[in-house]
């Protein structure tokens, strides 16, 4: 799978997520992410839902 560049997401959840344009763009663009823009996403990504979940909103 990883020599493929195979995300295992679809075998451990399948159907989620898999006609969202959006989402699959995002998992294509990680692979091309070094560990300091990684860190940076998850950062983002944790804020950003912490924020929802302070306001109570699962806009997100």
């Amino acid at each position: 799978m990883r020599a493929l560049h195979i995300s295992s997401d679809e075998y451990v959840w399948p159907n989620q997520n898999r006609d969202n344009p959006t989402y699959q763009s995002l998992l294509n663009l990680l692979s091309q992410c070094d560990d300091y823009k990684l860190s940076v996403l998850l950062a983002t990504a944790e804020a950003l839902l912490k924020d929802a979940s302070d306001k109570g909103n699962d806009r997100i």
